[in-house]
This record gives C-alpha cells, structure tokens and sequence, in this order.
C-alpha cells in the first residue's frame, strides 16, 4: 500500500479503510510535550502558540499523528464555572474545593460565556494556530471534560457518588446542567472546525460506579455530546477512564467514533465485544510501562496491542494520558512498534 500521511492515516481507520500502518495516536500528550520543552502550563496558557509548538516539535520527533491541541482542556469549564483551580507549573489542575456544597447552590449557576474565559480561549488559539500549520498533516484533536465527570468537580467526587445512592432526583438535576454545558462546549469546539473532539468522562469509570449507574446516568448524557459533535462534522473520541470491560457494549449505543480505552481493559476483550463497530484506542500502560518502565517494556506492550488488533479498527496509544516525566526513549518505542508491523495493519 501507499505511504499515507498522519491524517489521512487516522481518518482511514475511523472510516473503516486500509492503512499503511496502525495509527500512533497519544492521545493526550499535551502536558508531556510541555514538559520535554521545559515550558510551565501557566506560560502557555498565557502564550498558547508557545504550548502549540511544543506540541508540533513532539508530534514531529516521535511521530504521533494526532495532536491534542491543548495540555490545558479539563479544567477550563470548570473554572468558568466558578470553581479555584490550582494549576501547577507541571501536569493538569485541580479544583480546590467543590461549590455545589447545598442542593440551592446549583441554581445560582448559569452556563458561562466561554468567549470570557481566558482558558477556553487560549484552547482556542493553540487549536486554530496548530489547525494551520499542520492540519493538512495531522489530525489535531481538542479534549474536554465529561458531563458525569463535571459534576463530580463541581460537588465533590465523594458527594456525588453518595447521591447517586440517596438523592437520584438530585443527580440527575446536576447532570442536566452539566450535560448543557458540555454540549454547549463541544458546539463551539465543532464550530472551530477541528476534526477530532474528545470528552473526557473518567469519573464514569468502573472502578466508581456500576454497570447499572454507567446506564442510567452515564449513558443518556454521552449520547447527547455524541449528537452534538456529530452534528459539527468532528469526530468523536470517548476516553474513560479505568475498568470498562463489563459495559463495553453500553459505551458503543454512545455512537462515539472511537472508544480510548484505559490499560485494565483487555484489549482481547475489548475487540470481542466490539468488534469493528468502533475504532479501538490504547492502550499502552502509562504509569507501569511509560513512566516507570524500560524501552523494551513500551516496545513489547505496543507491539502486543498491534498484534491483537489484526483485522480490527485500531490506533496505538497510550491508556489515558502520557505521564509527565515520560522518558523520552520509552516514547519513542511506540513509533518503533508501528513501524516494525508496517504493513500488517
């Protein structure tokens, strides 16, 4: 077959087509670039088109072909929102405190104005400037957070999990306002043009909730965004974090374009169950094998994934994010699997 650049390479897999090689796709490399560029989050939040070329510089030299447009694409909403985010000079933000403490205070929330967030409108720059210089090259992708996630920053993860016991009436109040502000996010990121949109659910997790709550609560607000980002024209990417072996078939009724799975998943299991409906995307371990562990590790985990996605919908990855502090070597041993099995995608 043809040598195919990055994008072509992605969108052939996502359409269900033949690729010269199985697709490196991080999928959230955006802090890990950052920080092999010796650049501080805050900076590049301040100057995105710094953060952006970092991105391109790491997508180039360990040939990724698709870029998350942003390190800095969780927390934005929910700082808008209202929440303190703590945001160190390495890796993501966190929420300081929740502020849905007393079921009155989620009606004194509106649905921001995202063009008068200076972290939403630096994802914006960092994307439109990498959608220009390379966007002909590569598939360049913006990450938000999820619906189900959302809430539990915005009430305390603890909380909302002991209201998803006590209080559903409660639950399912916040999750539609949280659903309407991920829609409302995602609309805006379509309307940009990007080609790749990826929410971001892990409080979904199987290692948080049931199959049974992932049903009820998860689900209905996961199809919404997929209708929205359908409608845009992008690609929907679903990352969850953890376990999700036991609702692997609930997450496909999601119509997401492809599933990124995390490293407890079997991949085995993961294409039994889905088969070529969705794309597949993993799910190289990222604390045990690219943080922590050595080249050969990386090299015989990828080279594993590649194996057992023969006759599969597959892009190679890391399980959720590549770890800051990622050597630079284990890395690069994922574009060494790809090409080692070029040809046999």
């Amino acid at each position: 077959m043809k040598s195919m650049n990055s994008r072509d390479r992605v969108l052939a897999v996502l359409e269900g087509s033949g690729v010269d090689q199985v697709p490196l796709y991080p999928p959230f490399q955006g802090y890990w670039a950052l920080g092999i560029a010796n650049l501080p989050v805050p900076l590049t939040i301040r100057k995105p088109k710094l953060g952006a070329e970092a991105q391109i510089k790491a997508a180039n030299k360990f040939g990724f072909d698709g870029i998350e447009a942003s390190g800095d694409c969780f927390m934005p909403p929910v700082e808008a929102l209202g929440c303190e985010v703590k945001q160190p000079d390495v890796g993501s933000g966190t929420t300081t405190a929740p502020i849905i403490i007393e079921q009155g205070d989620l009606d004194k929330l509106e649905i921001p104005d995202i063009r008068l967030d200076h972290r939403t409108m630096s994802h914006t720059i960092a994307t439109e400037y990498l959608m220009e210089k390379v966007g002909k090259e590569k598939f360049i992708q913006m990450s938000t957070i999820g619906p189900f996630t959302l809430v539990g920053e915005l009430r305390g993860v603890e909380t909302f999990m002991l209201d998803t016991l006590m209080d559903e009436a409660f639950v399912y109040k916040m999750l539609r306002f949280t659903t309407d502000v991920v829609k409302m996010y995602v609309e805006y990121m379509g309307g940009l043009g990007v080609e790749g949109i990826s929410p971001c659910d892990p409080t979904a997790s199987g290692s948080l909730i049931s199959r049974e709550d992932f049903e009820r609560f998860c689900l209905p607000t996961l199809k919404e965004v997929d209708g929205v980002i359908k409608k845009s024209g992008a690609k929907d990417i679903l990352h969850i974090c953890g376990d999700t072996s036991n609702r692997l078939d609930l997450v496909m009724t999601a119509k997401a374009d492809v599933f990124s799975i995390d490293y407890q998943v079997d991949m085995k299991v993961a294409f039994e169950k889905v088969g070529r409906a969705q794309a597949i995307l993993g799910n190289v371990r990222p604390p045990h094998a690219l943080f922590a562990g050595t080249p050969e590790m990386v090299l015989e985990e990828s080279l594993a994934c590649i194996d057992k996605s023969k006759g599969f919908r597959f892009l190679l990855g890391a399980g959720c994010d590549i770890p800051p502090g990622s050597p630079e070597e284990n890395v690069m041993m994922m574009s060494k699997a790809v090409k080692m099995r070029r040809g046999k995608a």
